[in-house]
């Protein structure tokens, strides 16, 4: 009996073995599947902001900053917030801008419809502070 509980035992050690080693390549495949859409979206945010476009370009880097908090890089996390701070300063920048060429061109101040766009505004900036009030709790 003692060397069927040994073969069973080394059976039981070999399947335990196989299990773990699958679990641990289904891990790598994911984070290289991640770390390939970190590299595309980092890229696709800089390309972005280059041709003018921060908001595509403060997206893309939202969902970046999001793998990262969620990884626990802070210092990755931080170098993606500086970068989406700069889109969103752009960002801003234009829409008030907008605003005031709309005001100018209109009588009595303020364009139509702009309450929905400062409201759209408020709204997202709210959910980029919520991400980045994330990532400082990360730290």
């Amino acid at each position: 009996f003692q060397d069927l509980n040994d073969k069973a035992a080394a059976l039981d050690a070999e399947i335990k073995l196989q299990q773990a080693t699958h679990q641990h390549k289904m891990r790598q495949s994911i984070l290289e599947e991640e770390d390939k859409q970190l590299r595309l979206n980092l890229a696709a945010g800089q390309k972005a902001l280059k041709a003018g476009d921060p908001s595509t370009a403060a997206q893309r880097w939202r969902s970046v900053l999001a793998i990262y908090v969620e990884r626990g890089d802070v210092a990755a996390a931080a170098e993606v917030r500086k970068m989406m701070g700069e889109a969103e300063r752009q960002v801003a920048a234009r829409q008030a801008a907008e605003q005031q060429g709309h005001q100018s061109h209109q009588e009595g101040g303020r364009a139509e419809g702009s309450p929905q766009r400062d409201a759209g505004w408020i709204s997202k900036e709210e959910r980029v502070r919520r991400i980045e009030q994330e990532a400082l709790r990360h730290e």
